[in-house]
């Protein structure tokens, strides 16, 4: 009776356990990144009566004579199901759809979580809602991330400006007509460029069909240009050329008349002199400027140069790149988030505040991007909700309140039988 009396209040203490874990699953049913918990129960003692013997000759074999002497929780695993998603609109609110971790720290240690309410506070760090800094990379003043340098707290500064660059590099695109003949009006393709002052300037290129000095006939498959510049700059090398088509419409080649190898500009206005490449395709390429016959439709596709602007807006990406928008129009790289992924994340530790820690049997957490070294992808203005069934906790509920029920009975069962032995003397 004493064994009966002890297996239901072993009873009783585990489901009390199951009862807690339910409880706290549905207490955390709207809390953001929460994972479900779940019991596991075990015997907790066994008695062996008589152990297993094996067949002989002329008599057959007998099974062990055991007695269980109650259960015990055996383990509480964290179920890391992804969780729905609710869309908030707001920018710095994150969920990670997959796997990994978002990393945060206190300034001495690292955690992890999947609750990716983040903002920026007063010096543009992200934070967490309780000030643990966001963890990843911090991209240099071109944009560059050193993805292999350690991690730290991501920051934007309040009033970061991007400063001026000086254009580098036009590119062409389009067709030039080839039906133009040596008295057709030329054909000029204008641009916007920087100094490196941020300066603008307005670049022409002048295209003719080329003649043959000698006879005056049209030379085919051969244009001349001309740059020129609408105000008092000066074109100091590189400023006229020749392009060559093949016979097949693609950029054959592309030459200078004075064997320079850049245009050069001086500005005139204080700023550097700007050397700049002419990218009017690559040979036997169709993805630069063609000539067919058909209109003229040859234009600049891109310049590299830019005024100094300051930050506006900032996004952020599926692979974690924080991108800054800046009035000058240009979007750079600004950061990016890191993530991280443990071989068992059943083996992390949960901490308060939403927060998980690593342990030995997690394994040490490998730090990523999404998308590329982990298999997650970051959404932003969505927040990963609870993965707590309602449902099913209700009905698990219902079981430990029965397990609970039938423990007890066990016990006041156990308890008349006893009292009956002591008035057996009476």
């Amino acid at each position: 009776m004493i064994g009966a009396l002890f297996s239901g209040l072993s009873g009783i203490r585990s489901h009390q356990t199951e009862m807690d874990v339910i409880g706290s699953n549905i207490a955390n049913i709207n809390t953001i990144g929460y994972k479900t918990s779940r019991t596991s129960f075990e015997e907790a003692l066994v008695i062996t009566l008589r152990g297993g013997v094996k067949p002989e000759s002329g008599r057959g074999g007998l099974n062990p004579v055991q007695i269980g002497m109650g259960s015990t929780v055996g383990g509480i695993d964290t179920i890391f199901k992804q969780g729905a998603l609710q869309q908030t609109g707001k920018t710095t609110d994150l969920a990670i759809i997959g796997d990994g971790f978002f990393i945060v720290s206190d300034g001495e240690q690292q955690y992890y979580t999947r609750a990716g309410d983040f903002q920026f506070d007063a010096s543009g760090r992200l934070v967490t809602r309780n000030g643990y800094s966001v963890q990843g990379w911090n991209a240099d003043a071109e944009g560059r991330i050193a993805r292999d340098a350690p991690i730290g707290d991501i920051t934007l500064p309040y009033g970061r400006r991007i400063p001026a660059k000086a254009t580098t590099s036009v590119s062409f695109t389009g067709n030039l007509d080839s039906r133009a003949g040596a008295e057709d009006d030329p054909y000029v393709i204008s641009t916007t460029i920087y100094d490196s002052q941020g300066t603008s300037h307005t670049l022409s290129i002048t295209l003719r069909k080329a003649v043959d000095s000698r006879t005056g006939e049209v030379t085919p498959n051969t244009w001349t240009w001309q740059a020129s510049l609408s105000g008092d700059e000066e074109v100091v090398s590189g400023g006229s050329g020749t392009l060559i088509f093949n016979t097949d419409g693609s950029i054959k080649e592309m030459s200078f008349d004075d064997n320079a190898t850049a245009l050069v500009i001086d500005p005139k206005n204080g700023a550097e002199q700007m050397s700049i490449t002419l990218d009017f395709g690559e040979s036997d390429s169709f993805e630069g400027l063609t000539q067919h016959a058909s209109q003229f439709t040859a234009v600049v596709s891109g310049q590299d140069g830019y005024t100094a602007g300051n930050l506006e807006a900032v996004s952020i990406q599926e692979d974690g790149r924080i991108l800054g928008t800046f009035s000058n129009g240009i979007t750079q790289t600004l950061a990016q988030i890191a993530i991280a992924r443990f071989s068992n994340p059943s083996g992390l530790v949960r901490m308060e505040k939403n927060l998980y820690g690593a342990t030995g049997n997690s394994g040490a957490p490998f730090i990523g991007t999404a998308g590329s070294s982990i298999q997650a992808s970051i959404v932003s203005g969505a927040l990963e909700q609870s993965n707590v069934d309602l449902a099913s906790e209700f009905t698990r509920l219902i079981i430990a309140q029965r397990g609970f029920q039938a423990n007890s009975r066990v016990i006041t069962t156990s308890n008349d039988v006893l009292e009956d032995l002591v008035n057996l003397k009476r």
